[in-house]
């Protein structure tokens, strides 16, 4: 078993912080296919949204004015990239290149594996993994 007791299970959620609201909203729906739901955010200081896959709060985002704002913690620029599990990389393919979104493509072979790499408004590097056989 676990040595270390392991307490954490699974990647439950991603807060970014965005000066660009409506691109930000607009990149996830329209490039990833998550569902954009303010509706179902706790209501709070900060406005902002809660985007979803397949019925989980898994994107969280923050609209500010300056992302400088004391009320932030110091930046997390030590974050390299968000990951997701993708599949149809003909359909993430042609999304990229409908929306003019510069990306990095490695396949893995031996691993069955296609990765997609570009950033979203923000600059956030995101990930995509498509397990193909």
């Amino acid at each position: 078993m676990d040595k270390y007791n392991q307490t954490a299970i699974c990647l439950d959620h991603i807060n970014i912080n965005t000066k660009l609201p409506d691109e930000t909203v607009d990149f996830y729906s329209q490039v990833l296919g998550f569902i954009n739901s303010p509706e179902l955010r706790p209501r709070g200081s900060i406005p902002g949204t809660w985007m979803f896959i397949s019925g989980k709060s898994v994107l969280h985002i923050n609209f500010v004015d300056n992302l400088k704002d004391k009320s932030f913690s110091e930046s997390t620029g030590c974050i390299d990239h968000i990951a997701f599990t993708a599949k149809n990389s003909l359909n993430i393919k042609n999304t990229l290149e409908e929306f003019q979104i510069p990306y990095k493509l490695i396949e893995t072979k031996d691993r069955n594996l296609i990765q997609f790499f570009f950033y979203d408004p923000n600059g956030i590097k995101i990930e995509l993994n498509v397990h193909e056989s």
